[in-house]
């Protein structure tokens, strides 16, 4: 669209493919230095599956029914867990990982943002709840969805 920005797509090389951005790392190449298998890592882990899970499961009702009520899977401080989860994941990492790891963290902390932004049904200014419009769902199914790719990327580090 005109007017909108959009991110600019690296263009491929001849018999190299598209090249990695500075953030950007295959999950296999990630070093790992702290200790993975500690209670903390492992419980960090197990909040960004569970909030995963959520996201797979508003998604999944909105398919279903595209005026569900997604804004009950709004928890209070979930974006405040989910950087301290990440933050968790991201210590484990050396400086080159971390970068990685650090920009799922913001893609997902931004599409949950967006998520919780569009979630609630609109309303009248007298309070009256209105159905959800195409561009507004539109826009909660993209946040789900990046959110959920940010979610499975940053799980294939740990």
């Amino acid at each position: 669209m005109i007017g909108l920005p959009a991110s600019s797509q690296a263009a491929e090389m001849l018999f190299l493919g598209k090249p990695r951005g500075p953030f950007e790392l295959n999950p296999k190449d990630a070093v790992i230095v702290g200790d993975a298998k500690s209670a903390d890592a492992q419980a960090a882990r197990k909040v960004v599956a569970e909030m995963q899970t959520e996201a797979e499961e508003a998604l999944a009702a909105l398919k279903k029914d595209p005026q569900a009520d997604v804004f009950l899977n709004v928890k209070p401080l979930a974006i405040a867990r989910l950087r301290d989860a990440t933050n968790k994941i991201n210590n484990l990492m050396d400086e080159k990982s971390a970068a990685a790891t650090q920009r799922w963290q913001r893609l997902m902390i931004q599409a949950k943002y967006q998520f919780e932004d569009d979630a609630p049904m609109p309303e009248t200014k007298k309070g009256d709840v209105r159905p959800r419009g195409d561009k507004r769902l539109a826009r909660i199914k993209e946040a789900l969805e990046n959110y959920l790719k940010g979610s499975r990327e940053i799980l294939k580090f740990v």
